[in-house]
């Protein structure tokens, strides 16, 4: 679970995670790439939305699959979403923003003002879409853009799609292609976008309790106005680096899927990987690991009993928290990056985390799951490198623990590190 609180340690935690596996794009020559973000089910703020969409922004990290269901976003949060989309040079797959708080009415004072029409209008005049697919023999296959936007405050979305539609229409044909299903397509004609928005007609009753729609403006990233004119020069340019992205990593297998993820080599031949903070619903998001492949994917646990699925729920946050944050680049006065020095080296850090692990094995009432303990013991150890205060170990260890086993853990590892890595305990001001 992500909640307001935790943005900034997740945002910190998610650069330095990224500097670890891939090292700096600058030196790589190539950017960050996830397969997935999910920020699902955490009743995020526009402003905590703002911050995470900014930050991918600035860090030029490229996802295929932008999760952000169940949140509380609004007009701000709907803005940068767009802007983000916008700056992506790569096309995402997925882009759920369902169950927000966005409002739109196309009966408005000001006709494509609303966030979902900027949307649109930005994925149209984008270069990158819609995604293309050489099937070889079969020829060219658009990939529709899988767009989730119900359970927001949409009035009469028909009519306002309808009007969307309208506008990016070209001698009585209209240039969006709206699918029936996300199952590639042979191009048909011009099509400057094809999406697939399955819950779009399943609205939010708009009543006065909703926000306000006049305030949901938002404007272009795209710098095209309220048009839905886009550069020929531009879209050809960008449609062959397209193919011939597709051409290296499409696979037959990849193209006959429903699902068609993209899979690039990420940095210095290391897979891409998925980043998923889950949410506190039933269906819980993992991240496990294939043998041997070195290739990370998410696997779905509905496990019995709630016991179960809160230690589930431990599991993948903690799993998606680990870190070394010592390691996290800072900019100096100059603005350049620099590393921390770090508070243990690779081997003290492992070295304690093994001690850990024993602590709690010796705790009743603690999970039994020995990739459990290993998890709490390595997300332990990071809080120290991370240099957390002792209160606020004892409050992260209790969100897992519970009070009662938290405030004794706390203080034992306070002591040991006190005792055993007195230089760490000083450094992190213990």
């Amino acid at each position: 679970m992500c909640e307001d609180r935790h943005v900034s340690d997740f945002l910190q935690c998610l650069q330095c995670w990224l500097w670890r596996s891939y090292g700096d794009s600058r030196v790589t020559g190539r950017p960050w790439r996830l397969r997935r973000l999910d920020l699902a089910q955490n009743s995020l703020s526009d402003e905590s939305i703002c911050a995470v969409l900014g930050t991918m922004k600035r860090l030029d990290v490229r996802v295929e699959r932008v999760l952000l269901s169940g949140n509380c976003m609004r007009a701000a949060g709907m803005a940068a979403v767009t802007e983000y989309v916008w700056n992506c040079q790569e096309a995402l797959m997925e882009l759920d923003i369902s169950d927000n708080e966005v409002a739109a009415n196309a009966s408005s004072s000001t006709p494509g003002g609303d966030g979902v029409s900027a949307l649109i209008r930005c994925l149209y005049n984008h270069p990158s879409y819609p995604m293309m697919l050489d099937s070889g023999h079969e020829g060219r296959k658009v990939i529709p853009f899988l767009l989730r936007f119900g359970g927001n405050f949409i009035d009469q979305p028909d009519r306002l799609l309808g009007d969307i539609l309208s506008r990016a229409s070209k001698g009585g044909k209209t240039l969006i292609r709206i699918c029936d299903s996300q199952e590639s397509h042979l191009q048909g004609g011009d099509e400057f976008l094809s999406v697939y928005m399955p819950d779009f007609p399943s609205q939010r009753a708009v009543t006065s309790s909703m926000p306000t729609i006049e305030a949901t403006v938002v404007e272009d990233p795209s710098g095209s106005g309220r048009t839905l004119e886009r550069s020929r020069s531009r879209r050809v340019h960008s449609s062959k680096a397209r193919r011939r992205r597709l051409r290296q990593t499409a696979t037959p297998a990849a193209a006959a899927s429903e699902a068609l993820l993209l899979v690039s080599s990420g940095h210095e031949g290391k897979p891409e990987t998925e980043v998923a903070l889950p949410a506190t619903g039933p269906a819980q998001t993992r991240l496990v690991q294939e043998e041997g492949s070195g290739v990370k994917e998410a696997a779905e646990d509905v496990p019995a009993g709630a016991e179960r699925r809160r230690r589930k729920r431990q599991e993948a946050r903690v799993k998606a928290e680990l870190t070394d944050a010592a390691s996290l680049p800072q900019q100096n006065a100059n603005g350049q990056k620099e590393t921390s020095p770090p508070l243990l080296t690779e081997e003290e850090q492992h070295k304690l985390q093994g001690e850990v692990e024993k602590k709690l094995a010796k705790i009743d009432g603690l999970p039994s799951e020995q990739s459990t303990r290993e998890m709490l013991s390595e997300f332990t150890v990071c809080m120290l490198v991370a240099r957390k205060g002792p209160q606020e170990v004892e409050s992260e260890l209790a969100s897992f623990l519970g009070q009662e086993h938290a405030v004794p853990v706390a203080a034992w590892f306070m002591k040991h590190v006190r005792s055993r890595y007195k230089n760490a305990a000083r450094g992190a001001g213990w």
